[in-house]
C-alpha cells in the first residue's frame, strides 16, 4: 500500500459496525475472515441481537438437511415481483457451511442439528451440534460442536450412564449470560426420567435436581424428549419448549426449560384438538404455534404465554405443512410434507401460502438432490 493511501481496515470501529449491520449474513461470515479486528467486533456479545433489530437485511433462511446446512438470503421484494410464478433463491445468495468437513472421524449415522439459539446468537456462536440417532447412541459416545466460521470444533464426552432405553439431547444458548449448554435426557430401563446439563465453558456435568422435584413434571411417563430430525426446541421468554405426550391420558403438553435457572414447567395444549398424523412446536409473531399436520393442517396460536385458554385456531390450510415465518407481504412461508412419500428429493419443500387467497408457491433452493428437512429464520 503506498504511502498517504487508507484502507477500509483502518476506519473507526462505529462506521465499520453500520457497514456491518447493513450487510447479509453470508457476506457477515466472510467479513470476520478479513481480519482480527473485524473477526472481534462481530464475535461481540451485542452483534447479533443489534444486527437483527435493525431488520434491514433481507431474511435469512438456514437450510437444514441430513448431514448438511445451507444458509440462504431470501429477498422478499424480488420474491413479491415474481408474483404469481414459482421463486427460486439466487444461487450467488447460497452458502454452504460446511458441516461436514468436521475434522474427526464419525462412525455412526449423525444428523445435523442448527438450534434456535444458535440461530438468534449466529455471530455469537455460530456453533452447530452432531447428534447420533438414538438407535445407535450406545456407540457414539462423543458430541461436536463446530463453528463453520473459524473451523473450530468442540469434542464434548455424552455422560457415563448404563442401563438407558436411550438418551436424546440439545443444544441450547441462555441469552442473559452467553453460556452455551448442553442438554441430555434420560430414560433408564426402569422408566425414571433424568436430566443432565453441560455447561461448554466450564465442563461439568451436574443434575438437574428440579427434574425429579417437579410434580407436574413427574406426571408426563418418560423424559420429554424431541426428535432432532422432525423439530428443534422452540425458544420464547427465555425458555426452550418441546412437545410430547403424557401416556397416562395420551395428551398433548408442552414441556418447557428455563435455560438460565435450570427449571421445568408444563404448558397444556388446546383442550380440543384432533389427534392429527404429526405435530409441530414452532413460534409465529412471538407466541408459541401449534401445528397439527395430515392431509390437512390446523395451526393453533397461543395468544397469551402459559394461558391454556388463549389458544385459538388460527386457520386451515389444505395442505400437510407447518408455519416458518410471516413474509411482509401478508403471506406465510412454511415447510411442506409429502405424506407416504418414497423419494427423499421430495418429501419436504419450501411454499408460500397466502391465507387470503388460499394460493401457494413454491420455493425452490437448487438443491433437490437432498432432501430438505428443516428450515430456519433469523
Amino acid at each position: 500500500m503506498m504511502k498517504g493511501t487508507t484502507s477500509i481496515t483502518d476506519l473507526h470501529e462505529h462506521i465499520i459496525l453500520e457497514i456491518l449491520f447493513f450487510l447479509p449474513a453470508k457476506s457477515i461470515i466472510r467479513c470476520s475472515c478479513v481480519c482480527k479486528d473485524w473477526a472481534k467486533l462481530i464475535h461481540q456479545p451485542y452483534f447479533p441481537h443489534e444486527y437483527l433489530s435493525r431488520g434491514k437485511t433481507p431474511l435469512q433462511l438456514v437450510l437444514g438437511r441430513d448431514n448438511s446446512v445451507v444458509l440462504a438470503q431470501f429477498d422478499e421484494d424480488l420474491y413479491t415481483a415474481s408474483a404469481p410464478s414459482d421463486f427460486s433463491v439466487p444461487e450467488s445468495s447460497i452458502f454452504d457451511l460446511n458441516i461436514g468437513l468436521l475434522p474427526i472421524a464419525l462412525h455412526s449415522p449423525v444428523y445435523t442439528c442448527a438450534v434456535t439459539s444458535w440461530i438468534l446468537a449466529f455471530y455469537l456462536h455460530p456453533c452447530i451440534a452432531y447428534y447420533p440417532d438414538r438407535q445407535y447412541y450406545k456407540s457414539c459416545l462423543y458430541y461436536c460442536m463446530y463453528n463453520p466460521i473459524t473451523g473450530q470444533h468442540i469434542v464434548v464426552e455424552q455422560t457415563k450412564r448404563d442401563g438407558l432405553k436411550w438418551r436424546n439431547s440439545a443444544l441450547i444458548f441462555v441469552e442473559k449470560t452467553n453460556d452455551l449448554k448442553l442438554l441430555e435426557f434420560h430414560c433408564n430401563e426402569q422408566g425414571r426420567a433424568e436430566a443432565y446439563i453441560r455447561t461448554i465453558v466450564t465442563g461439568t456435568w451436574r443434575s438437574i435436581v428440579e427434574v425429579p422435584s417437579t410434580n407436574a413434571w413427574r406426571r408426563i411417563a418418560g423424559v420429554p424428549h424431541q426428535d432432532f430430525r422432525r423439530g428443534l426446541p422452540v425458544l420464547l421468554n427465555g425458555r426452550y419448549h418441546w412437545l410430547d405426550c403424557n401416556t397416562e391420558n395420551s395428551k398433548m403438553v408442552i414441556n418447557s426449560l428455563d435455560a438460565r435457572e435450570e427449571i421445568f414447567r408444563v404448558i397444556q395444549t388446546p383442550m380440543f384438538v384432533r389427534n392429527y398424523e404429526s405435530k409441530r412446536l414452532g413460534l409465529l409473531d412471538g407466541r408459541l404455534c401449534l401445528a397439527m399436520i395430515d392431509w390437512e393442517s390446523e395451526v393453533w396460536m397461543m395468544n397469551k404465554y402459559g394461558i391454556q385458554e388463549s389458544w385459538t385456531k388460527t386457520f386451515v390450510i389444505s395442505m400437510p405443512a407447518e408455519p416458518c415465518t410471516w413474509l411482509k407481504n401478508g403471506e406465510l412461508l412454511m415447510l411442506r410434507h409429502y405424506m407416504y412419500c418414497t423419494s427423499k428429493a421430495t418429501c419436504s419443500s419450501m411454499v408460500c401460502y397466502n391465507p387470503r387467497s388460499k394460493a401457494c408457491r413454491y420455493v425452490h433452493s437448487h438443491t433437490p438432490e437432498t432432501m430438505l428437512t428443516r428450515v430456519f429464520f433469523n
